[in-house]
């Protein structure tokens, strides 16, 4: 907000142990909301999502570690439409290993989307989860393409690699024009 302060925010958020601090969030921005909910393939659908003890390990559909409880699943195309949200749209993505229900969710909102930051694993984290490579190539054929990372993180236990925030562009970017290194 600090640097889109005109811009509209929508967060959808699956726990609704945050629903407090999104709610106070609304308070001060107006051009902030939110919903509590899993953001999906099927709107109006149910999910299972596994409550992790410190929230932020929480994961859906992955069976897990855990509460489980069931949300209900939104789509990005239908959130965006109710609430007449206007493009350009930036994508921000950190859902353990649920991007390509969510992907396949917001078909419409992809064609007018400028950008994409999407925590990308290098490891399985869930039976569902498309490793950064994987994930990579599955943004192509939706029509992005990386342009930068952010943020690498390295496993405890062995310090390999364990995850990256990828920012993908729309592949007709003018910056995918030029090929040279200099």
């Amino acid at each position: 907000m600090k640097y889109f302060s005109s811009s509209r925010y929508l967060a959808i958020e699956a726990l609704e142990e945050r629903s407090s601090s999104l709610a106070t969030l609304k308070q001060k921005h107006a051009n902030f909301d939110y919903e509590i909910c899993i953001a999906g393939e099927v709107d109006g659908g149910q999910a299972v999502i596994s409550v992790a003890d410190d929230l932020d390990g929480s994961t859906v559909n992955a069976g897990g570690d855990g509460a489980q409880r069931s949300c209900q699943v939104r789509t990005i195309d239908a959130l965006v439409s109710e609430r007449g949200l206007p493009g350009p749209y930036l994508l921000k993505f950190d859902t353990h290993g649920f991007e390509i229900p969510i992907l396949a969710g917001c078909v419409e909102t992809l064609r007018n989307t400028s950008a994409i930051i999407m925590e990308c694993y290098n490891f399985r984290v869930t039976p569902d989860t498309f490793r950064f490579y994987e994930m990579c190539s599955h943004m192509e054929k939706l029509g992005f393409r990386p342009a930068d990372i952010a943020d690498p993180m390295l496993r405890k236990h062995d310090h390999v690699f364990w995850q990256v925030d990828i920012m993908f562009l729309p592949i007709r970017d003018t910056v995918f024009e030029y090929e040279a290194y200099e």
